[in-house]
């Protein structure tokens, strides 16, 4: 088994393990992730947020359902 860990839980990390989850079972993957949260702030929809009032909920998804 192969092991690789992800560390950053941002744009690149969440792209990075997606894509790899994509061949987990083929190539026997253990895919880990660090990350100081457990969820991912979309702040570029931060001014959406701020201008059109938009719901806060939008900006935030839970990164342990990966």
């Amino acid at each position: 088994m192969k092991k690789i860990i992800i560390i950053g839980g941002g744009f690149a990390g969440l792209t990075c393990i997606r894509k790899l989850n994509n061949f987990k079972k083929k190539l026997d993957l253990e895919i880990t992730l660090i990350d100081k949260k457990s969820t991912f702030d979309f702040l570029p929809m931060l001014p959406d947020f701020i201008g059109r009032n938009i719901n806060p909920e939008f900006l935030i998804n839970e990164i342990d359902n990966l």
